[in-house]
């Protein structure tokens, strides 16, 4: 039995380095990639950062459905959201308050209402179907045009000295992906 305690502890031990190693890696490449391709740093992180980072949900996600257990699926949803908006998000206002333009910031809070009031709505049945789904990932396919036509409205020049080291930035970028995962 301490051997098994012992296990657990060095593997959790192990889990924090690497996301932690992880995810300095990923955001050191993520803002990288920023400065290189001239797309603002909101939109990378709204996009590459936030897809990548949540990749350990998804798996945590996905492993549920197929177990059965939906239940642990939604609420790892609906958790990890509302842990990203008011933890991670205000604890980051309070450590360095952010300026952001209204128009970056208003078509993605008006998407995050929308696909929290349609998840509220889809589920007062308590059911979620494949129809439910699809409506869901409409509102992301809506956050990712969204998106992208923010990208190429704030794209501008590369900074000098910024173009090489691209090899080197996808290898962090990827070792980042995979600690964090």
């Amino acid at each position: 039995m301490p051997e098994t305690l012992l296990l657990t502890v060095l593997l959790f031990a192990l889990g924090l380095v690497l996301i932690v190693k992880g995810g300095d890696l990923f955001v050191d490449a993520a803002v990288w990639i920023a400065e290189a391709s001239g797309v603002p740093q909101f939109i990378i992180g709204a996009t590459v950062v936030s897809l990548a980072t949540t990749l350990p949900e998804l798996m945590v996600s996905a492993l549920g459905v197929l177990r059965g257990e939906v239940d642990l699926a939604v609420g790892n949803a609906v958790g990890s959201v509302t842990a990203n908006t008011g933890l991670i998000m205000g604890l980051s206002i309070l450590c360095l308050p952010a300026v952001i333009r209204r128009r970056d910031f208003a078509a993605k809070a008006g998407l995050l209402l929308a696909a929290a009031g349609m998840l509220t709505l889809l589920c007062r049945d308590g059911e979620l179907t494949a129809v439910s789904g699809l409506a869901l990932l409409a509102v992301f396919a809506a956050f990712g045009w969204e998106n992208l036509r923010a990208a190429g409205r704030g794209a501008g020049e590369r900074p000098a000295g910024r173009r090489g080291g691209l090899g080197g930035q996808l290898i962090k970028f990827l070792l980042g992906i995979i600690g964090i995962v």
